[in-house]
């Protein structure tokens, strides 16, 4: 039995508001803007098509593109009247070569330009696409969609815009987790919390874990050293608690670009090993006596870890409740910690 002050029989769960108010604290972060790049989109070239088909496919390309938030697109009316002050407005607007699309985006002050065609195969029609960089004269994206009759069009036209924005997606913003291992150091405040106030005083903790990705954050586990103090008042008995406790945890990444957050549940099973000292004479006296006691005992821990990563190293601060948990009773403890976070293969 772990031995603690008859205070600790009273204890009791933590509230579900501290949960909701940590879940909240966490959701309080922005997203981090996204740097645009201005896009131009040219006329699609019409091959054995009428013209207004490759026109309304043109326009349905540049309206379903409007909305990609990494794009800035430059208007119709503002190519058309640069184009023509250089006299391309005609040929300029229906480019369909990579060497064309870059002296037009040029022109158009555009770091990225769309270009294609549509086709009339007879059986089919094929609407091909590129998007040319234009500071580095590649095609970094190219796709085709075939549709049977004029009505698919506008499903055709949805379908490559949705695949450009899935792209550009995946090359622009930062994946949620990153293909490495995680390793943290950290250390900070222990307090107790709820009625567990009555018979513990603050103390520290120091802890290490790593941690492997998976689909949507980290799985892994690590080892946490604590100790804290008590004092009972009825027979003037000083005591401490040292727990070594292995767990284990899952570390959920939330989709912020500008700070990185995790939500952490922990599970733990570790030895807290009790000491107490109480005076042999009275309570000025300098002489103790000492009694040890040690228990393995489960915890649950939920965490919220707010942080910033780089190529390499990661810093961040965490907000934690703890509940160790003796026969059915709980001691509630408050974590707050710094710490230092790598990544390595």
């Amino acid at each position: 039995m772990f031995y603690f002050p008859r205070a600790m029989m009273h204890s009791r769960f933590l509230p579900a508001t501290l949960l909701a108010l940590l879940l909240f604290s966490s959701f309080s972060w922005a997203e981090e803007p996204v740097e645009k790049k201005r896009l131009a989109v040219m006329n699609l070239k019409p091959i054995e098509v009428a013209k207004p088909l490759a026109s309304a496919a043109s326009e349905g390309l540049r309206s379903e593109l409007q909305g990609v938030r990494f794009f800035t697109m430059v208007e119709r009316g503002q190519m058309n009247l640069l184009l023509r002050e250089h006299e391309l407005a005609q040929s300029g607007l229906t480019c369909a070569e990579e060497d064309c699309a870059l002296e037009v985006g040029k022109i158009l002050n555009a770091e990225k330009i769309l270009i294609g065609s549509i086709v009339n195969l007879g059986s089919e029609y094929i609407l091909h696409i590129r998007i040319v960089d234009v500071n580095s004269s590649k095609v970094e994206f190219a796709q085709k969609k075939s549709f049977r009759s004029q009505g698919n069009l506008n499903a055709a036209v949805r379908s490559l815009a949705e695949s450009v924005e899935n792209f550009y997606e995946n090359k622009y913003a930062p994946p949620l987790v990153r293909q490495e291992r995680i390793w943290n150091m950290q250390g900070g405040y222990v307090m107790p919390f709820l009625d567990s106030t009555s018979y513990l005083e603050p103390g520290y903790s120091i802890e290490t874990s790593v941690f492997w990705p998976v689909s949507v954050g980290y799985l892994g586990g690590g080892l946490d050293f604590m100790r804290i103090t008590g004092k009972s008042s009825d027979d003037q008995r000083v005591s401490e608690l040292f727990s070594i406790s292995p767990f284990f945890s899952f570390m959920y990444r939330l989709p912020f670009n500008a700070v990185d957050v995790y939500l952490q549940p922990l599970i733990g099973y570790g030895m807290y090993i009790f000491k107490s000292s109480r005076p042999q004479t009275d309570v000025n006296s300098a002489v103790f006596s000492d009694k040890s006691f040690s228990s393995f005992l489960p915890s649950a821990a939920f965490s919220v870890n707010i942080g910033k990563n780089f190529k390499k190293v990661g810093f961040f601060v965490e907000s934690r409740y703890e509940a160790v948990i003796d026969s059915g009773k709980v001691m509630n403890l408050l974590k707050f910690s710094g710490g230092i976070r790598s990544f390595y293969r």
